[in-house]
């Protein structure tokens, strides 16, 4: 094993191959569909396509920097608001492109208004299993927590709680690393 087949020190590049398909596994059985696939996903690290490449990661790269900056409501409300006026610019582009050519194409987003997007029964039934799984998990966690079952584990709850209140500088990092934490789960 050379110095090329590493990408850090305790991972080479085959394993993390492995663990990216094994990821791209994990999402298409969580949507249901084949919405990634090992070959965009590797034609992507690979930087084959480099406008297609470099899109993605400049824009991964923009989100990990905003969630450093801002919190994650914030975050995903200006990601709306950019996305809701890229359309409604895109819409009035068109109806006064229309307009002065005097042509009739339609509605720009007719393909996606008639698209179906409705969730089967079977669907929802599946998320709300897993949703119930996590809720109960997590509920009986803080019921342990907060009801000191382990006075080891309370007691580090309630340091990290005061460290958090106390020192606003500590917990600007630990938001910042649990965003980045959260970011990089997805």
């Amino acid at each position: 094993m050379g110095a090329a087949d590493t990408i850090c020190p305790c991972v080479t590049v085959t394993e993390h191959l492995k663990s990216l398909a094994t990821f791209c596994q994990f999402v298409r059985n969580a949507c249901g569909a084949a919405v990634v696939t090992e070959w965009l996903t590797i034609d992507l690290l690979y930087w084959r396509n480099v406008k297609q490449s470099g899109a993605v990661f400049s824009s991964v790269l923009l989100l990990l920097f905003s969630l450093t900056q801002f919190s994650v409501v914030s975050v995903g409300a200006y990601l709306a608001l950019a996305a809701l006026s890229a359309t409604i610019s895109f819409r009035i582009y068109k109806s006064v492109l229309q307009a002065v050519q005097k042509t009739d194409e339609g509605h720009p987003f007719k393909g996606y208004l008639e698209m179906e997007i409705a969730l089967s029964q079977d669907q929802i039934s599946k998320y709300a299993d897993k949703i119930l799984l996590y809720s109960n998990t997590c509920m009986k966690e803080l019921r342990r927590l907060f009801l000191v079952q382990d006075l080891v584990d309370s007691l580090k709850v309630s340091v990290m709680i005061e460290l958090h209140h106390c020192f606003p500088f500590i917990a600007a990092e630990m938001f910042a690393l649990s965003s980045l934490c959260f970011s990089l789960q997805f």
